[in-house]
């Protein structure tokens, strides 16, 4: 059974927890000052998250710097409690751990084209141990695993509802739990990707992330938090017709963005991973074809969300993540289409979360969820 704390209420240690977050160090009296606590408030909490491992008592100040006697400063633990984010695609398996933080403490990308067997599960058990070894990670502070894949999940479930781009559809966690060390949860890869982002940047308002992976989707970000549905997900820019009367999409409708925004599209130039696209692309007349198509559909599906939505629009997954120098043939062609003499760089951005940024984001559903209340969860 776990050990009860009386006295500690989880609103007051969320609020003194979560200062700590925000800064190096704090005094006793930083903390009250900063929250209208009283002192013996303050101490109690600060004890009380010391004794449970998430903070930590530093060295004192010296008694120049405060006048008096020298105050005792304290720390949150950054490495206290970690999660892992796996992200499953048609051709790999990566795996992420990251801390309290937000920071990524280890990572790995496995190459192991998706099936539906129990064959590719184990394989993902398999990374994730893998994974806890190399970073350390004791089994009281692992949160838990997050499984971010394509398709739409159903969050009352769990349950993947649609899932043809890599044959999922009806996969809940159980699936993987008998291969994992820990509580594990299936999470829309989108919604990852868009998790990912908001944490990144701390302070989005009012954006559209858009993920442009081997499958194209897309996040609602109002206030620095992923809007969701239960029954859906916003933000399928995937599925946006932009080439009426061409290839047809998996979903059964025909020129979506997902057909000519994948990044298929530009590795089938020649290249076999981004870096490699992007370091030929100026000296190679196929690739170099490819990013101008496929910069036209990426400039019309700009324009398209930002007459819908307004805001910030975050161009974000592995082809972001390589394409900073050739930012500028995007902005010229949205800005030959923009609304109302808009300046495109005010709002046209990269992402900010460049690494493995699904798996991250699926790592931080559990981080988000622990620090709603951080500390113990009493019987």
């Amino acid at each position: 059974m776990t050990k009860k704390y009386p006295g500690i209420k989880r609103s007051t240690r969320r609020l003194v927890y979560g200062f700590l977050r925000q800064q190096p160090q704090a005094t006793r009296n930083d903390v009250a000052a900063a929250l209208t606590l009283s002192i013996p408030t303050v101490s109690k909490y600060l004890a009380h998250l010391t004794e449970t491992g998430l903070a930590e008592e530093k060295s004192k100040l010296t008694p120049g710097e405060v006048g008096g006697r020298a105050p005792s400063t304290y720390a949150a633990i950054a490495d206290a409690r970690i999660a892992i984010g796996v992200s499953i695609t048609r051709r790999s398996i990566t795996t992420v751990a990251v801390n309290l933080h937000g920071r990524l403490l280890a990572s790995h990308r496995f190459p192991m084209a998706f099936k539906r067997s129990d064959k590719h599960a184990q394989a993902v058990g398999e990374q994730v141990r893998k994974l806890i070894t190399e970073a350390k990670i004791e089994d009281e502070a692992l949160l838990g695993i997050g499984i971010a894949m394509p398709g739409l999940v159903d969050t009352a479930t769990g349950t993947v509802v649609y899932g043809r781009v890599i044959d999922n559809e009806g996969f809940t966690a159980e699936h993987f739990r008998p291969h994992l060390p820990a509580d594990a949860v299936i999470l829309h890869d989108s919604y990852a990707g868009g998790l990912a982002e908001a944490w990144a940047w701390g302070n989005l308002d009012n954006a559209f992330h858009i993920s442009l992976n081997e499958s194209v989707g897309g996040s609602v970000i109002f206030h620095n938090e992923v809007f969701r549905l239960e029954d859906g997900y916003p933000g399928e820019v995937g599925h946006i017709t932009v080439d009426p009367g061409g290839e047809q999409c998996y979903c059964g409708m025909s020129g979506c963005v997902e057909t000519v925004c994948s990044s298929t599209k530009l590795l089938d130039a020649g290249a076999q991973t981004m870096e490699e696209f992007f370091a030929i692309l100026e000296r190679d007349t196929k690739a170099a074809k490819a990013w101008d198509t496929y910069t036209d559909f990426l400039a019309i599906t700009i324009r398209n969300i930002r007459a819908l939505f307004g805001g910030e629009v975050i161009l974000g997954g592995e082809v972001g993540a390589h394409m900073g120098p050739y930012l500028r043939d995007v902005w010229v062609k949205v800005e030959n289409m923009a609304l109302f003499g808009e300046h495109v760089k005010d709002y046209v951005k990269l992402s900010k979360q460049e690494r493995h940024p699904v798996a991250a984001g699926a790592a931080l559903h559990f981080i988000q969820e622990f620090l709603q209340d951080p500390g113990p969860q009493e019987d």
